[in-house]
């Protein structure tokens, strides 16, 4: 990723951020990203017949242009 397009999407600025549920297989009925320090990250994906998996995570550290520290699990 450039940095310009980093810089906009820790800044939570990039409009194209709400996209990516359209890029991630057939359905994600859950997209959210706090990014910021304590904030959520849970994501879903479907495949519209019962199955699908999730991932969890939050964020450690941001520090904007520089560094960003997270965990993530993946079900």
């Amino acid at each position: 990723m450039r940095s310009w397009a980093l810089r906009n999407v820790i800044l939570g600025t990039d409009p194209s951020i709400s996209e990516r549920a359209k890029w991630n297989g057939p359905s994600m009925p859950v997209c959210n990203c706090e990014a910021r320090p304590g904030g959520k990250i849970p994501y879903e994906w479907s495949d519209g017949k019962g199955g699908g998996f999730y991932q969890t995570g939050e964020f450690i550290v941001l520090e904007p242009f520089s560094r960003i520290v997270h965990v993530e699990r993946m079900y």
